[in-house]
């Protein structure tokens, strides 16, 4: 066993022994760390640097030790950049550089977070208003969240986010269909 392996194992040891003690594993599933380590299962869908980061921190500021596989990327990282001596910057080793179409992955990530929270208003709105249609509470999630939108783009571009994604989870339940009436006695 080289060194570096020794030194992950050794990681893993005291990761366990720490998630052995009850208070800590409450704070650790708190955080969502478990779904973290996840994350790091599928190779096809890495996590994205961004996440991972937000986690790192995250988990150090709720005084959680960051799930082994974490704390190698990050050391992974910062490896890449002091090697470099000043020819890579930290956004070159941690991936997060400005992609066409898409800008900052952390601003990326904070449009995706409006749009998600715009689009849970507007799925409240209509369980609340039957009724309503997509564009209503398109336009209610809006006016609730206090976003300007004196242009309607935004209002034109979540209705098509919410079609899409009621389409997709439509697509997903097909066969799976429950009839409540069924389980009523």
């Amino acid at each position: 066993m080289d060194n570096e392996s020794k030194q992950v194992q050794q990681l893993r040891d005291a990761y366990l022994c720490m998630l052995a003690e009850r208070d800590y594993r409450f704070r650790y599933d708190r955080i969502g760390a478990p779904a973290m380590e996840d994350a790091f299962d599928d190779p096809e869908h890495p996590p994205e640097s961004v996440d991972l980061l937000e986690h790192f921190r995250t988990a150090v500021q709720n005084g959680v030790y960051p799930a082994p596989n974490l704390l190698i990327f990050v050391a992974n990282c910062f490896g890449k950049y002091l090697e470099a001596r000043g020819e890579l910057s930290l956004d070159d080793v941690f991936n997060l550089h400005s992609k066409q179409k898409v800008g900052s992955p952390l601003q990326a990530r904070e449009k995706r977070s409006e749009d998600d929270e715009i689009l849970m208003a507007m799925a409240l709105h209509r369980g609340a208003n039957p009724k309503a249609s997509i564009a209503d509470a398109a336009d209610a999630a809006i006016k609730r969240l206090g976003i300007n939108d004196s242009t309607g783009n935004i209002g034109e571009r979540m209705q098509r986010y919410y079609k899409r994604l009621w389409s997709k989870m439509e697509k997903q339940m097909e066969g799976k269909r429950i009839r409540l009436d069924s389980y009523i006695p």
